[in-house]
């Protein structure tokens, strides 16, 4: 398949800006066995899938970690993995909009130099992590633009999250994101106020997964999927064996992109 590392000027980030976009294509031994007029024909826009990787990661963490692209090949699916730095993909207190520049800067760029459809139904979010709260929160703040999301052992309660830097990571962060922990509740960058909030329709469809045995997350995962549930918005949340690591999380794709793209055939 097909793999970009691109850089552009981004103007949200005011800095230039790094994703690796992914296309379906054939392997090599399609490529033998065609012409180059079959290779090259020009083909339809294509559904794309946004990965969002977690704290202390990269562009191509998705693509070192898991076996992403071999599912994504099988469904002919784009996929785009930005560059997020540590920022919870939130535009920041005091810092660059991070927000801005995934739901707005980003796909504009993608779809005037890649064939990605720009319907809703086509497009999805999902991510690990710090990955998995930016992926909710940004379908649930765009629902016009994200069809479905997942969050795959998402740190969800950003006020815990800066709350508990020391176990995140987050102590030299926590106030360039938001401030202080408690300029969170209620805020647009609270995930439980986010949803609670929702009127768009049709919503994305939510997917949400967590390790039993995963002490940060664990909890903070039950309390949202609660939480989606007293709301009446609809989503899925299941639990597995296992932490807060790739292997893990590696298991989980086939049920991510079922959710995702195939809700009632499987991936």
């Amino acid at each position: 398949m097909p793999l970009f590392y691109c850089s552009y000027d981004s103007k949200a980030l005011a800095t230039p800006h790094k994703v690796a976009v992914l296309l379906p294509g054939p392997d090599s031994m399609e490529t033998a066995s065609r012409s180059l007029e079959e290779l090259y024909a020009p083909r339809g826009p294509l559904q794309v899938l946004y990965l969002l990787h977690g704290m202390n990661e990269d562009e191509s963490t998705w693509l070192r970690r898991t076996t992403i692209e071999q599912y994504a090949r099988r469904l002919r699916l784009a996929l785009v993995m930005p560059y997020g730095e540590n920022s919870f993909y939130l535009d920041m207190a005091c810092g660059p909009a991070w927000l801005e520049n995934l739901t707005e800067e980003l796909p504009r760029f993608l779809r005037q130099n890649f064939a990605l459809s720009p319907r809703r139904e086509d497009t999805a979010i999902a991510g690990a992590s710090m990955g998995g709260y930016g992926a909710l929160h940004a379908a649930l703040l765009r629902p016009d633009l994200f069809g479905a999301a997942a969050s795959l052992s998402g740190a969800l309660d950003l006020e815990q999250v800066v709350r508990r830097g020391h176990i995140f990571g987050l102590v030299r962060q926590g106030a360039p994101l938001v401030g202080s922990a408690q300029k969170v509740p209620g805020s647009e960058n609270d995930l439980f106020a986010c949803a609670r909030r929702q009127t768009a329709q049709p919503l994305p469809r939510l997917y949400l997964c967590c390790g039993r045995q995963d002490a940060e997350c664990l909890e903070m995962n039950r309390r949202f999927a609660a939480h989606l549930a007293a709301l009446g918005l609809a989503h899925v949340y299941e639990e597995f064996d296992g932490g807060h690591h790739w292997p893990e999380w590696e298991r989980q794709i086939p049920a991510m992109l079922k959710h995702l793209f195939s809700p009632d055939k499987g991936a």
